[in-house]
């Protein structure tokens, strides 16, 4: 599975989702405590006016009507009663709260018995606040809930009546009931859909330069990157694009030379050949002829080198398996002996001729060692994996790496009737990291083994019903 966090897309996400959610819960905490601030202040500015109102009206009822008219006064998070003592002298003033706190309103239902229980099992210290208060009775006393729960005032009224008012706070938070929440999660649902719009469109010619450098790194030239509105990935892909045309040309103008090398020394050599063959004495004349024909095959192995690496054969999309199971054929058919397992589709995009001949040279390597081979083929672990076996001498560990050399051959006779001219598995190595691979040769107990990596996907296989060949550790 890919690991999404450690793409660049995925960290911009990340990282604008993690600054939307901090500054939106920093705004959030500061509006909230303004709002609260605010909803404190003007409901309990509302319960003093009442209470100033209220306390103004009692004292022009009689005294058998004043608890009736205290009552009606109460409202939603409000209570009122009169008492015959200050609330610091009557002891049952917390279960006349209690009591009064609990009656059912013609408009709303009993008060939440959350807050008011909890203060009547609390001390509360009572101050006068003649002077603090927008009221203008003689004494006035408040108290402050605990927890900041609400508030409550006794007004005196008469010589020997007091107005009791409470006030509870609302146990909800009343920001939480505004659309203040729902209009900020709105802002910043746009601004991270906006954000992942701009972070694709940041990564998308990020993948395109990674696609043409990675098809550079396969030998294809051709890939185009598309053009951006952006200054800065127009400059990018200019940069990619004159980069790419002077490395072309570095190759071509190098391939040009060796060839031309390589051509030029022909001529030379079939002079030598033809003076050669004027001399008279036979032995000292096949000596000259025989070095002269390895000069010359060594002269034609390097225009093959360089053709090679000149190759403008197009990248296309191929059968892998398809591919080697027909080149097996083809070398059965001339009298090699070959076995090629059966192994799943494999779409491959790649130069099918040249890669062709990088395996033809493992297979005839091996055979011509060893008199057989066995070709294998499996995808999967994010590679393709080419198994070309054999059950010959093997190599000296000492010379594994010394074979990939251009014209290092194991048999020291250098004679060319037992081999080429050392340039087999050069090429071959030559093709296959030109498709961004690589070849590892292992001895095992029954031989030589040549393992061919290529760089692959399990999304390039396709599995047919029945086929498990995907599921063979690489």
């Amino acid at each position: 599975m890919k690991r999404w966090y450690r793409s660049l897309v995925g960290q911009l996400i990340v990282s604008l989702i993690l600054t939307v959610f901090v500054s939106q819960v920093l705004a959030f905490g500061l509006i909230w405590h303004d709002r609260i601030k605010s909803y404190k202040e003007n409901a309990e500015s509302d319960f003093f006016n009442r209470t100033k109102i209220l306390s103004k009206l009692l004292v022009t009822v009689p005294p058998e009507l004043r608890d009736g008219v205290a009552a009606a006064g109460a409202g939603e998070r409000t209570r009122f009663w009169i008492s015959e003592h200050s609330p610091i002298e009557d002891t049952q003033w917390s279960s006349k709260l209690v009591k009064a706190a609990s009656q059912t309103l013609s408009n709303s239902g009993p008060m939440h018995d959350t807050a008011y229980q909890m203060v009547a099992k609390a001390n509360l210290d009572w101050h006068s606040r003649n002077g603090d208060l927008p009221l203008s009775a003689a004494v006035v006393m408040r108290t402050d809930f605990p927890q900041d729960s609400g508030v409550g005032v006794s007004v005196r009224i008469s010589n020997a009546a007091w107005l009791n008012a409470v006030y509870f706070s609302p146990l909800g938070n009343p920001v939480f009931s505004l659309q203040l929440p729902v209009t900020i999660g709105i802002a910043s649902a746009l601004v991270v859909v906006m954000g992942i719009v701009i972070a694709l469109r940041i990564a998308r010619p990020l993948r395109h330069l990674a696609s043409a450098a990675d098809a550079i790194g396969r030998g294809d030239f051709s890939t185009d990157l598309p053009r951006s509105r952006s200054d800065e990935i127009q400059r990018l892909t200019s940069a990619f694009d004159n980069m790419r045309t002077r490395l072309q040309r570095f190759i071509d103008d190098r391939t040009l030379l060796v060839a031309a090398v390589g051509h030029d020394l022909r001529t030379p050599l079939t002079a030598l050949k033809l003076r050669a063959e004027q001399i008279e004495d036979e032995a000292l004349q096949q000596k000259m002829i025989y070095t002269i024909d390895e000069m010359r095959d060594i002269t034609d192995a390097v225009l093959t080198l360089s053709r090679e690496g000149a190759d403008g054969e197009p990248t296309r999309a191929v059968d892998l398996a398809s591919l080697i199971a027909s080149l097996c054929d083809d070398l059965s058919d001339i009298g090699l002996s070959v076995n090629f397992e059966d192994a799943p589709r494999i779409d491959y995009s790649c130069r099918p001729a040249a890669l062709r001949r990088a395996i033809r040279n493992l297979i005839e390597n091996a055979v011509r060692y060893a008199g057989h081979a066995e070709v294998s083929l499996a995808c999967g672990g994010g590679e393709i994996l080419i198994m070309v076996r054999d059950e010959g001498p093997g190599i000296d560990p000492s010379k594994l790496s010394d074979v990939f050399i251009p014209f290092f051959r194991i048999e020291a006779s250098r004679s060319r009737q037992t081999g080429g001219a050392g340039l087999g598995l050069s090429i071959a190595r030559m093709i296959i990291r030109q498709h961004g691979g690589d070849i590892k040769l292992t001895n095992t107990a029954s031989g030589l083994e040549a393992a061919v990596h290529l760089p692959g996907d399990i999304r390039d296989c396709d599995v047919h019903a029945g086929n498990t060949a995907l599921a063979k550790p690489v």
